[in-house]
């Protein structure tokens, strides 16, 4: 699995069982480090050890990680996202990964409704080259998720999904090998914040991503806190793509991607009116892992 985000701690208890190897383009070096946080708090989720600490990750047998640090320790991202995101995406290939976690978004959401993002020519003049570099994941069977973003600074989620999350509307030879996940409460309902799928709908579903516990370090603290956001509903998802691929072995990637779409849950969710299931909010239901497998 690769994880392309703030960096990790590779200190930190839940990793302790794993060979994690990468890049920061922070730095320009191998040398990983995370003065955030949120790449640890991601990567936590995702494959964090099963031991006899506070929290696991969902693929807890994940031996291999591969973290590509695009984000500065204040947040920011990195100077040149054009560069270093293509480049994250060739070394990812180069390593043999077969899942991506991409917890980040350049803006707003991928509809008509925000202007910056109304065209398809328009996101080929902003951003060509990390186009090409997904495309490229996906033409090496390598499935990627995405979370659906996180909405506007006023905490009210959008009603498409981030612009990365909404690219197969544009991009169809990304289909099948791509996931974008939103979030939902402990009770089943549409947080505040969340991006909702629309457009993305046959491509998207929603995850735990309110009150999320996991591995801590850098602004977020240490040892365990809990958090929200899409950020943190993406990985329980990448983490159950990796669970699949060991599972299921002889699966193909658009096997293992319609496998989870297929057995996701509408069971129990709302909207955050009180509404019920919705595709255009929920997409195609919950991560259903027990269902999948």
């Amino acid at each position: 699995m690769a994880i392309i985000d703030s960096g990790i701690d590779t200190s930190h208890a839940e990793f302790s069982n794993k060979t994690i190897s990468g890049w920061n383009y922070e730095t320009g070096n191998s040398t990983l480090t995370d003065g955030n946080g949120h790449g640890t708090f991601v990567a936590g989720i995702a494959v964090g050890d099963k031991d006899s600490n506070t929290m696991h990750g969902v693929a807890y047998g994940v031996t291999d990680l591969y973290v590509y640090k695009i984000f500065k320790d204040n947040g920011t991202g990195t100077s040149d996202w054009e560069t270093h995101i293509p480049d994250a995406v060739t070394k990812a290939i180069s390593a043999g990964v077969k899942v991506t976690n991409h917890s980040y978004t350049n803006f707003g959401d991928s509809s008509a409704a925000d202007s910056r993002w109304d065209t398809k020519s328009e996101l080929e003049a902003l951003f060509p080259n990390q186009i090409t570099a997904y495309r490229s994941l996906a033409s090496n069977n390598i499935i990627q998720v995405w979370a659906a973003g996180n909405g506007n600074e006023a905490n009210e989620g959008f009603t498409q999904v981030g612009v990365e999350g909404g690219l197969p509307y544009h991009y169809s030879d990304l289909k099948g090998k791509f996931l974008v996940v939103g979030d939902v409460d402990t009770n089943g309902k549409e947080t505040s914040y969340t991006n909702r799928c629309g457009v993305a709908a046959a491509w998207c579903i929603v995850a735990p991503g309110y009150e999320v516990t996991s591995a801590a370090t850098g602004i977020y603290g240490s040892g365990y806190v809990a958090k929200n956001g899409t950020s943190f509903a993406a990985p329980h998802v990448a983490g159950a793509v990796a669970v699949l691929i060991e599972t299921f072995p002889n699966l193909s990637a658009s096997q293992i991607v319609t496998r989870i779409l297929n057995t996701a849950s509408t069971s129990g969710l709302t909207d955050i009116n009180g509404g019920g299931y919705s595709e255009a909010v929920h997409g195609q239901g919950m991560l259903d892992l027990d269902a999948a497998t």
